[in-house]
């Protein structure tokens, strides 16, 4: 019945030989229609390209995110041999201060005078490991930037490949994430290196 309602529209007879069937009839679609069934083509190969393009960035963004921590790492792995070094000679210099204390006859100024050393030894140390700290703290401030950055792309390509329609409206869907993300971005540039101070008097005369 559907086949027959068909050949009537179009002014086929079913029961006639296919061979006399008049080859002139126009099946043709209309303008509209070829332009309907084209943007819906268009439209369906733009969000297969567009969901490919999201894919692979949401990839590549984890990918980069994976590095930059590995960097991080190394970084931070630099840091924590240099404060290990610079705290390993001021022991050695300590300890042969305090061998001194213990195992020579010394006067009451001789003692104060090497327990300043020993002071301003610490002091020279709490200087330099802080100038350590506040490289590292740079660094890995940048750096938690960056991966809170990428992380947000990463997750607002996630929330863009998961629903539907062109950019702009897959883009409002991710607005939430990215504005979260920009927002712990924002967290993380305010923090401020906090200094160490001296604990202990020293004299330098």
């Amino acid at each position: 019945k559907v086949l027959d309602a068909v050949a009537d529209a179009v002014g086929v007879d079913l029961k006639k030989d296919p061979l006399e069937i008049d080859t002139n009839l126009d099946l043709k679609l209309s303008d509209e229609a070829n332009k309907m069934i084209a943007d819906k083509l268009k439209n369906d190969l733009d969000n297969l390209m567009l969901d490919s393009k999201l894919d692979d960035f949401k990839d590549f963004a984890d990918k980069s995110s994976e590095i930059l921590g590995a960097i991080t790492d190394f970084a931070n792995a630099e840091f924590e041999r240099e404060l290990t070094i610079e705290q390993n000679k001021t022991n050695a210099l300590n300890t042969e201060l305090n061998n001194r204390l213990n195992n020579e006859n010394l006067s009451k100024e001789q003692r104060a005078s090497i327990q300043n050393q020993i002071a301003q030894n610490d002091e020279k140390l709490r200087v330099k490991q802080e100038a350590i700290e506040k490289k590292k703290f740079k660094m890995n401030k940048a750096a938690n930037i960056a991966k809170a950055l990428i992380d947000t792309a990463s997750a607002a390509a996630g929330v863009m490949a998961d629903s539907k329609g062109d950019f702009f409206a897959r883009l409002a869907q991710a607005i939430p994430t990215i504005a979260f993300g920009l927002a712990q971005v924002a967290t993380i540039a305010r923090q401020k290196f906090q200094s160490s101070a001296s604990k202990t008097p020293i004299s330098t005369t």
